[in-house]
């Protein structure tokens, strides 16, 4: 696992539509696929990563549990996009030389180099597109956390998630509220963060602060329960 969000490989959708969708509803897999209007081997094939999420499918999720299709689909092809790249040793292209190059002309030239002085300056980013961004990569980080979660022992689960939730919103706080101090824990937690979860955890907290303070705020109040044994 590694630690920083931006880093982390992309899961298939099908994890995030089973554990923040089906399994948060309480649903069984027969019961979402009712929903969904669809048969049971075609979402458990998804659910699982045996299948890929259709435009389709996203559709029906979206207007079944309100998940927009473009964040759905964004899911599909960052997955898509990791999976290709593992294999693009594999594709054997030679870069294209063009056989047809003659020496500019003067005007040419001038054109050529007022074209690159624009190419260089950034293209502005709408903000609401990248918050949309964040809020995919905070729902991949979850998924991840949620899976780290279930590799510990029950009896240490629950000393881990409130270790993980409070160093991810003690991370939340340095950067909207830098001068601010966090009370001491209510509770005495057993135990500390191996250095990946504490690292992921700075990540994530990280990650929120960039959503509006509000929206982040309650994702991070949000995450314990959802690393708690049938957290949603």
């Amino acid at each position: 696992m590694r630690a920083a969000v931006r880093a982390i490989e992309p899961g298939h959708p099908g994890g995030f539509v089973k554990s923040e969708i089906v399994e948060a509803n309480g649903l069984s897999v027969t019961d979402a696929a009712q929903v969904l209007g669809v048969t049971r081997p075609a979402l458990s094939a998804l659910l699982n990563g045996r299948a890929d999420l259709t435009p389709q499918m996203a559709v029906r999720i979206e207007k079944a549990f309100g998940v927009p299709i473009e964040q759905l689909m964004e899911m599909q092809t960052s997955f898509d996009i990791a999976e290709v790249r593992k294999r693009a040793d594999e594709i054997k292209v030679a870069p294209f030389k063009s056989t047809m190059a003659r020496a500019p002309t003067g005007e040419e030239e001038m054109t050529n180099s007022r074209s690159s002085a624009r190419l260089k300056k950034p293209a502005p980013i709408d903000p609401a597109v990248a918050i949309d961004s964040k809020r995919v990569e905070l729902a991949r980080a979850r998924v991840m956390a949620r899976a780290w979660a279930e590799t510990i022992a029950e009896t240490r689960r629950t000393d881990q998630a409130a270790l993980f939730a409070r160093a991810a919103i003690e991370a939340f706080a340095a950067c909207v509220a830098p001068q601010l101090t966090l009370s001491p824990p209510f509770v005495t937690v057993r135990g500390k963060l191996d250095t990946t979860a504490r690292q992921l955890a700075t990540s994530v907290g990280r990650e929120a602060a960039m959503l509006p303070i509000v929206e982040g705020g309650h994702f991070l109040t949000s995450l314990y329960t959802t690393l708690l044994p049938g957290g949603a």
